[in-house]
């Protein structure tokens, strides 16, 4: 969960709110009515699927914050902070209430290949 299950560059101090997020979705997979310890493998599929990519571009996100702060990226200094300001945008804009309304569409629903 947070910095144990996908490692981040601190620089936009996102560990501590991936891992509430993390164990909100997890509590809600592992939690559903349809798992069992047979499904077990199926919820944590589902997690992974809607979680995955959410915390990669989080974690590129945050070293991209490191980058343009140590002045890394070929950016105008006039331009530095609107870049930045738009590197943080992901944290005013997304919910995770998607994310849980999918995974129990799928966990109700559709199968979904835990290989």
């Amino acid at each position: 969960m947070g910095d144990a299950a996908h490692a981040m560059a601190p620089f936009q101090g996102s560990g501590a709110g991936q891992s509430i997020e993390d164990a909100y979705l997890l509590a809600t997979v592992l939690g559903h009515k349809s798992t069992t310890l047979e499904t077990v493998p199926k919820a944590l599929a589902i997690y992974d699927k809607l979680r995955r990519p959410f915390s990669s571009e989080v974690a590129r996100r945050s070293m991209r914050s490191g980058q343009l702060c140590a002045f890394q990226e070929d950016v105008p200094l006039h331009e530095l902070g609107d870049t930045i300001t738009k590197n943080w945008e992901w944290a005013w804009l997304t919910e995770l209430d998607d994310a849980l309304e999918e995974a129990v569409r799928l966990l109700e629903g559709s199968s979904i290949d835990v290989n």
